[in-house]
């Protein structure tokens, strides 16, 4: 008896869409399945890469596998923390202030104990090397997703938490029936986003070296680097081909449809759902989606009865061990038991990584630090002028988009891929005309800064506008208000909010995109702007690990001090406007 059967009917009534839906279904697993064997093979501490072009699709496809890795593993520290911080007022109190410090570290702050611990701990084959890769990626992904579920879940309105209540909802049950659907929204939108960030660190990620050591992972960020490296102009401009194929191919096979599906969670009126033709494939194939799911059930419960011992022998043996082990864990989940554990172990964690920070820390002077500060100024500088110049730009772009769902649904998909694309990618052929203008790269990385800064403010200006209520437009027209007055009324108290947001945001992508925008390497030459960012690749350069620590330690002091002093404090006296 076979263990799994198809009915041959629910194959002859299959349908184009129901054949191109499978066709796809074939091609994803097959992917996975290459991308994991490479897994299995030798480690090479120095990985040779090819820029001949018939390379690339491979590159790209490990480089895409990476980039949903980190995205799972950010959406199951998102369940996890963020709902934990939203039901607990225990872990609210050390979830939010770790996020808050994790989130202003660089990519370049947790590498050296990642790549170094993963590799220890594999040090035969590429497993250690490749979750490395996939979790500095995470360091730039996760904590925006895990800010934003919280939120959601903490927003529900207070009649659903009551019905929900009404109704004996608990557990997986209130997740699955309260909880996700009103946190689906804002998490999709931030995932595309997590998403964008973890391309903009995608050529450090994948070429790291610390000292004498190269941990170098194939991918387009290591083609584009290499590119980069030997001037090689052809492998520059393949590398952001493949990279753009990379990004309008995601979008239209994965963002676009989830976008489509999460607008039904939506509690307002969408009178504007975003456009899919995958989500319309998807519609179609009922027949296909059957017979997946007919597929799956079976394959759950071959699972589940086991490959290689009868139901009937399994069962009987392994009933008296579940039970007790189900009655416990049911018993320690009604307690606070688990929480306090949990919060005992990370607490054990955070005191044995203070230390040893505390041990490096001690090799320096204080005219090392003294130093490190002033380079901070002038990162701190250059910032504060990005920031300023892409709002002068994303403001009344954003505005005008957002009041108008016509521009909304033509510009939105454009600015989503445009947003998702890695800039620095960009930066070789934006530096090479500034140095042709004369312009060096301490003035130059402000260019490069505001890549990483005006989206931000864009999608925060755009979501602000459209969220201004249609009455409010109306008694502007009717009060005939336009001009400074119109901004000064009306437009300032209605964005202040949205706009105080994107500017936090924009500031702190800002000191993390420093690392890639004052610190360059092009035709076999290193070039630097004075400020921390570049500070922060000098060490790692030098495997000067006291100097790395302490420069993470600077940024992450102003980053945090900031949020907390200014950008909430500002984000407080906004919302009195509302």
């Amino acid at each position: 008896m076979p263990l799994i059967t198809v009915d041959l009917e629910e194959i002859k009534g299959l349908g184009l869409a129901d054949l191109l839906v499978l066709l796809l279904l074939v091609a994803l697993l097959a992917a996975v399945a290459v991308v994991g064997r490479t897994w299995g093979q030798a480690y090479v501490p120095v990985a040779t890469i090819d820029l001949s072009g018939s390379s690339l699709a491979w590159y790209s496809l490990l480089s895409l596998s990476r980039g949903c890795a980190g995205i799972a593993i950010s959406l199951v520290l998102t369940f996890w923390w963020g709902l934990w911080a939203a039901r607990s007022a225990k872990a609210e109190a050390v979830i939010l202030p770790l996020v808050d410090i994790l989130q202003s570290i660089p990519v370049l702050g947790f590498m050296p104990g990642l790549v170094l611990g993963m590799v220890a701990v594999f040090p035969h084959n590429r497993v250690g090397l490749e979750l490395a890769g996939i979790l500095l990626l995470v360091t730039s992904q996760a904590w925006n997703m895990i800010l934003a579920f919280y939120q959601s879940v903490r927003s529900v309105p207070r009649d659903l938490v009551d019905a929900a209540d009404s109704a004996g909802l608990r557990g997986w049950r209130r997740f699955a029936t309260l909880e996700l659907p009103m946190g689906m929204n804002p998490l999709v939108w931030n995932s595309m986003l997590s998403m964008a960030g973890g391309w903009f660190f995608l050529v450090a990620s994948e070429t790291f070296q610390l000292g004498n050591q190269d941990f170098r992972l194939p991918g387009v960020g290591s083609y584009m680097a290499v590119a980069m490296d030997q001037g090689d102009i052809r492998g520059m401009v393949l590398a952001v081909l493949a990279m753009l194929t990379i990004v309008v191919r995601t979008d239209q096979l994965f963002w676009r449809p989830l976008l489509k599906w999460s607008a039904r969670f939506r509690l307002d009126d969408a009178d504007e759902l975003p456009s899919s033709w995958m989500y319309d494939l998807l519609a179609k194939s009922e027949r296909a989606q059957k017979l997946m799911e007919s597929l799956a059930k079976q394959a759950w419960a071959l699972l589940v009865r086991g490959l290689h011992q009868p139901r009937k022998v399994v069962r009987p043996v392994l009933r008296p061990v579940l039970r007790p082990l189900r009655r416990t864990g049911r018993e320690l989940a009604r307690q606070d038991r688990v929480e306090a554990v949990l919060l005992g172990c990370l607490a054990v964690g955070l005191a044995w990584g203070g230390w040893r920070v505390f041990s490096l820390l001690q090799h320096l002077s204080w005219r090392d630090w003294a130093a490190l500060w002033s380079q901070a100024g002038l990162t701190f500088a250059r910032i504060f002028v990005a920031v300023l110049l892409g709002s002068l730009w994303a403001i009344p772009v954003g505005i005008k988009i957002g009041m108008s769902p016509r521009l909304s649904r033509w510009l939105g998909p454009v600015i989503q891929i445009a947003a998702a694309f890695p800039a620095p990618m960009l930066f070789p052929a934006v530096v090479v005309v500034l140095f042709s203008l004369g312009v060096s790269l301490d003035y130059g990385s402000i260019l490069l800064m505001m890549t990483a800064t005006s989206w931000y403010i864009l999608f925060n200006v755009i979501a602000g506008a459209s969220a201004i209520p249609q009455d409010q437009r109306q008694a502007w027209s009717a009060f005939g208000t336009q001009g400074w007055a119109k901004w000064k009324h009306f437009l300032i108290p209605a964005l202040l909010p949205s706009l105080i947001v994107g500017w936090e945001t924009a500031t702190g992508g800002a000191w993390n995109a420093s690392i890639v925008t004052e610190y360059l390497r092009l035709n076999d030459q290193t070039y630097t702007a004075q400020g921390l960012g570049a500070t922060l690749n000098l060490a790692t350069e030098k495997g000067d690990l006291s100097l790395l620590t302490a420069s993470v330690l600077v940024m992450v002091a102003i980053v945090v001090g900031m949020n907390r002093f200014v950008w909430h404090r500002l984000y407080d006296y906004a919302n009195r406007f509302l």
